[in-house]
């Protein structure tokens, strides 16, 4: 279904599938307390609200937890929240009605224990919106930066335990990585679908473009790249079912380095094909372009995914 979705840009807000909320319900719905499900994860599951997660910083590295400076700590009945988080997804819809914010909440502890996510109510005291971060056709789903000046989060508003942060992250990034690739293939079948429809009555010399050696060799790329990581895609979903929603971090490198590309590739070349009328908005490849271009910025680069997937063949 999430493959499908990918036909159209606007389809996963239509079945309440859209990021970033499809990956925070799964995590609500696996750490979360009864209380917080009853009060956050049910009106999300409804659609009567949305949600946003925040987790990188402006001068840090997700990928280097150590660099993070967002914190918290614990006083009383509630935690005291301060930092900075950019890319925020989802923060301006007006339906938002709280944040996962990824934060360290003690510097003492071994690093990988250091971690917590809180959900913070978007009302809560001490949160400023910051700067609007719009580009790449993405004003609908707007990103931003969210800052926290001694916030005041109820202390029963931390998923799973203090310190299962990093833990949390990890099974975000599967959980997500899975369904952008899932997304990604269905947004590459439509785009082909384009192209070869747009091939078939377009004409290079005396010759119809479909028949022209550059197009077939790059239908024939993007049918071959679809069909072998579809197979991926489904093996990975399986093995999550399996293993209660774990994946392998080599299993899902290998996943994204194949799945979006194709699809920056499959998108790009029906555009390319469609000369100015790719601008038209009665097609969906501006916008599946403007989605895959975000998507490339918020994906580990291609060259760290073929890093992971060689130290995990090494360690075989």
């Amino acid at each position: 279904m999430v493959e499908a979705m990918g036909h159209i840009p606007w389809a996963a807000e239509v079945f309440n599938s859209a990021q970033p909320d499809a990956g925070n319900m799964q995590l609500l719905d696996s750490y979360a307390s009864e209380a917080l499900k009853d009060a956050w994860l049910d009106p999300l599951l409804r659609a009567e609200t949305r949600s946003a997660w925040a987790a990188a910083e402006p001068d840090a590295e997700l990928h280097n937890p150590d660099s993070l400076q967002c914190h918290a700590t614990q006083d009383g009945n509630s935690w005291r929240l301060s930092g900075q988080k950019t890319w925020v997804q989802g923060l301006l819809d007006p339906r938002t009605a709280s944040l996962l914010v990824l934060c360290r909440t003690d510097a003492q502890a071994a690093l990988h224990r250091q971690f917590s996510v809180l959900l913070v109510p978007l009302k809560t005291d001490g949160v400023q919106l910051g700067r609007h971060l719009q580009g790449w056709g993405t004003a609908q789903k707007a990103l931003a930066e969210v800052s926290f000046e001694d916030a005041r989060v109820p202390a029963d508003h931390v998923l799973g335990q203090p310190g299962q942060g990093l833990e949390i992250l990890q099974a975000r990034q599967r959980i997500v990585g899975l369904h952008d690739a899932l997304w990604c293939l269905g947004a590459a079948e439509r785009a082909l679908d384009l192209l070869i429809a747009r091939l078939q009555t377009r004409r290079i010399g005396e010759q119809l473009a479909v028949h022209h050696p550059v197009w077939q060799q790059r239908i024939a790329r993007t049918r071959t790249g679809l069909d072998t990581t579809r197979m991926l895609a489904r093996r990975s979903a399986w093995q999550m079912d399996q293993n209660d929603s774990h994946l392998p971090p080599q299993e899902l490198a290998m996943l994204q380095s194949l799945a979006l590309p194709l699809a920056v590739d499959a998108v790009q070349w029906s555009i390319l094909a469609h000369e100015a009328d790719a601008l038209d908005d009665s097609l969906p490849l501006a916008g599946l372009s403007a989605q895959l271009r975000l998507m490339q910025q918020l994906t580990p680069p291609i060259e760290v995914l073929h890093a992971q997937i060689a130290q995990g063949e090494l360690l075989r």
